[in-house]
């Protein structure tokens, strides 16, 4: 609609131009003609006559005319006395006047009929306009209550009669502002126009005396837009000079809230514009009311349904991420479409950590978000719903999208324990109410119900794999234990051990005592060859004569104070502190190589048997667990008593097999190794010799020096003897201070090179005793086997023999049994 003029002003107006021209022109013609026509030039005074009366009247026509008369004469007597004096009808000029005043007053009334008529014509027009007008009018407003009824929500109502009325009244923008009862505020919802998203986001503001006139129901029209203060930012930055209509939106006694059209110029309205503005607020009100009702209904059936699916959800749920993604979609594909989010407190850590979100991309995710910040930290800290507005007025808000607008956070919990959030958020001012906070706190209990009830029967479901597990467990380990039994040596306890736990997925580590010290050796390892292999070369030494001092050892894990299970998991530290033969940074790669921080358990457990400590075992996986330690400490008791049982079998054996003096066979173990020696060279035809040699004069050395000199002379001989013999060769001690020698695939020949060292060095050996040293003399002999058809006990006996013709021959010599029988020509100093 557009600014309208009085027809019948405009009409006079131009009239009165048309008189002043005409009558400036019929002056300057009088003045001129009436020289050659003399008073018959009046004549010339009809035309402004008959202007005057067709613009201005048949009363502004006579005042023409006379004003013409009077015009004339004035001329006439300036110019002085006419020699042809009278009008220019009669000549006393009286028919003449007469006649110009008939035609004013004719010229007036045709005038007067033809504005009539115009009048008449115009007013048609207008009625026929304006019937064109509200004819489009109801078309528009028909066309606003069919798209409104097409729309589905309140929003979407409120841009649609934002758009159209803004249209109707050729408006340059429109805003809708809805009054909320709970917070006492108009809040801006819908805006058309060129500063559509400006208007929008305008900040609500609290009713004032101005805008309470509107609850009258009446229009309000500002001049000057920065006079309305409706928000905190008013109008006056957009339109500074223009004009606001404002509309109040009401039925009944119910304030809906404020409809404002907004002229970028300075705008008039006439009185039906103003009626029409009044028709149109009522049916704008009405349509809002509607679609608010229509929302309503809509929002409790979505909250229905959601309520149903969260509830199925939480019923059929399995697990927590189940729960969770299942909840959220529910009620961000009907309710909260914008961004919603739930988040679970992590009590350790003391964060919470978002586990599902509905419509925020991945990169806008915070993964965690600490106790006490953001609206969320908040919420996780107090336990108390926050319902914000507008987040541009909190300022521990954490922006996750630039066009958030107002958001709502919700604890999840149980009593004063909080589990966990749910976070909402829209790019609308204000865009949740008390409503949302009862339906949201609804779902919040339920799923602290529901997220209880799966934590139960999920900590019941890892109590029973826990038990399996550790039924699994104990089964193994009890069939390692009972295998490792069995071994009769301390090595074989150990691999076997490592062999069957490896099959557990458990690595192993052994570090015993030294005996008759305080420092540990590391004996067994059941990692890789290839890693060993490298620690080894890192290292510089073997695995197994890595020494670890006992009090390296923390305080917690010390064998002297603490002989209790543990769990270590400062690896780095404690691995640093044992093997100082290695630097940081191979130990890292080293443990980058076997452990894995973030899931590896690394268990420590004392080896002790009968209150004797051992050392300690070191068994580390990804499947152990805390729970493990009183399982595992079991079974490293049975991996201690193995040990010690092994160790025990082994000093058995090694009394029985084993000289206790000499550390040479015994008679009889040697005679065992010896028929199994002599048998396999017979059956493969390899040769074989025997060496028997004696200790000379070795009673005299018991009497002179003492038992213990014997003993020790004893030794000597015998270690001279097992370093120059080879591997394959046997030697053990026959009786007192006689030795017999089995060698291996060796001819008579080369027996005699091996005998012929044995008495060399022998010789060169002193002992060194408190009553002075002294040094040894032996006697040897020999038997190969080429001496046909005898066998192990004959060659041992040809031996002997030959090593008592020795002795016979004046000792310290070597003789060889017959028929090869030839003394070994030696240098006898001593006897």
């Amino acid at each position: 609609m557009k600014k309208n003029y009085s027809t019948n002003k405009k009409t006079k107006a131009k009239g009165w131009a048309f008189l002043g021209i005409s009558m400036g022109m019929y002056a300057v013609l009088f003045w001129v003609v009436e020289i050659n026509s003399g008073a018959h030039a009046v004549i010339l005074s009809l035309l402004p006559v008959m202007i005057g009366g067709w613009y201005l009247g048949i009363f502004n026509g006579i005042l023409t005319a006379s004003f013409a008369l009077l015009l004339s004469t004035l001329i006439l007597y300036i110019k002085g006395p006419s020699p042809t004096p009278g009008l220019i009808f009669i000549q006393n000029g009286l028919l003449g006047t007469i006649s110009l005043y008939l035609i004013a007053i004719i010229f007036g009334y045709l005038g007067r009929i033809e504005r009539q008529y115009k009048e008449a014509v115009n007013t048609r027009a207008r009625t026929a306009e304006g019937f064109e007008r509200q004819a489009a009018s109801l078309t528009q407003l028909a066309t606003i209550t069919n798209e409104v009824l097409d729309a589905t929500d309140l929003l979407s109502v409120l841009h649609i009669l934002a758009a159209q009325t803004r249209t109707m009244f050729a408006a340059d923008d429109c805003l809708i502002s809805l009054w909320d009862e709970t917070e006492k505020y108009y809040f801006p919802r819908a805006a058309d126009g060129q500063m559509k998203e400006f208007l929008e986001r305008l900040r609500p503001r609290a009713e004032n005396p101005v805008l309470s006139k509107l609850q009258t129901g009446d229009i309000l029209i500002f001049a000057k837009p920065g006079a309305l203060e409706e928000t905190g930012d008013d109008f006056r930055t957009i339109y500074p000079n223009g004009t606001v209509l404002v509309l109040p939106l009401i039925t009944g006694d119910e304030k809906l809230g404020i409809l404002y059209l907004l002229f970028e110029k300075e705008y008039n309205f006439s009185p039906s514009e103003l009626t029409y503005a009044k028709l149109t607020s009522r049916q704008i009100s009405l349509a809002i009311s509607k679609g608010a009702l229509l929302k309503k209904a809509q929002n409790q059936l979505e909250e229905i349904k959601a309520l149903h699916a969260v509830a199925l959800a939480m019923a059929e749920a399995n697990d927590e991420t189940s729960l969770l993604k299942r909840t959220i979609e529910s009620l961000g594909s009907s309710l909260y479409s914008f961004n919603m989010t739930i988040l679970l407190l992590d009590q350790q850590l003391q964060v919470v950590k978002t586990k599902t979100s509905y419509q925020l991309a991945e990169d806008n995710i915070f993964k965690t978000i600490p106790q006490g910040e953001g609206v969320t930290g908040r919420v996780a800290q107090t336990g108390k719903l926050e319902r914000i507005g507008d987040v541009r007025t909190a300022p521990y808000y954490i922006a996750a999208l630039p066009s958030t607008l107002s958001e709502i956070c919700v604890p999840i919990k149980t009593g004063d324990n909080v589990l966990g959030i749910i976070n909402i958020e829209s790019d609308q001012l204000n865009a949740f109410n008390a409503k949302d906070e009862q339906l949201l706190t609804t779902i919040a209990h339920q799923l602290s119900v529901a997220l209880i009830r799966l934590n139960a029967e999920r900590e019941q479901n890892r109590r029973i794999k826990e038990i399996a597990r550790s039924n699994k467990l104990i089964h193994s380990l009890t069939k390692v234990a009972a295998q490792m039994e069995m071994s009769s040596e301390p090595d074989e306890v150990m691999s076997l051990m490592g062999t069957e736990l490896k099959e557990l997925d458990i690595q192993a580590l052994v570090a015993l005592f030294v005996p008759g010290s305080q420092d540990l050796v590391i004996r067994y390892t059941s990692l890789d060859p290839i890693i060993v292999k490298k620690l080894e070369r890192f290292s510089k030494m073997p695995m197994n004569e890595l020494c670890i001092p006992a009090d390296d050892l923390p305080p917690h894990l010390k064998l002297s104070e603490n002989l209790q299970p543990a769990i270590i998991h400062d690896y780095y530290s404690i691995l640093s502190s044992l093997l100082k033969g290695l630097s940081p940074k191979i130990i890292k790669r080293v443990l980058a190589r076997i452990l894995n921080p973030d899931k590896m358990t690394l268990g420590h457990f004392p080896l002790v048997y009968q209150e004797k400590v051992l050392g300690f075992l070191w068994l580390w996986s990804d499947t152990l667990q805390e729970t493990d330690l009183p399982t595992l400490s079991v079974f490293s008791n049975q991996v201690a008593s193995a040990l010690e049982n092994a160790r025990l079998f082994a000093d058995v054996q090694r009394l029985a097999l084993t000289d206790g003096l000499t550390g040479l066979h015994t008679r009889r173990h040697f005679f065992e190794s010896a028929f199994e020696e002599f048998y396999r060279s017979r059956r493969y035809g390899h040769p074989l010799s025997i060496i028997m040699l004696d200790l000379d004069h070795f009673k005299k050395v018991n009497d002179t020096y003492g038992h213990a000199a014997g003993d020790t002379a004893l030794e000597e001989a015998a270690a001279t003897c097992k370093k120059i013999l080879r591997a394959q060769d046997i030697i053990g001690r026959y009786g007192g201070e006689e030795f017999v020698i089995l060698l291996a695939e060796t001819d008579i020949n080369a027996a005699k090179k091996i005998a012929k060292r044995v008495w060399k060095t022998i010789r060169e050996l002193e002992i060194s005793t408190p009553k002075g040293n002294f040094q040894l003399t032996v006697s040897l002999g020999i038997a190969g086997d080429n001496i046909e058809e005898q066998n192990l006990i004959d060659m041992i006996e040809a031996a002997d023999q030959a090593m008592y013709a020795a002795k016979d021959a004046g000792r310290d010599r070597i003789e060889i049994a017959p028929p090869y029988y030839a003394g070994i020509q030696t240098t006898q100093t001593r006897t």
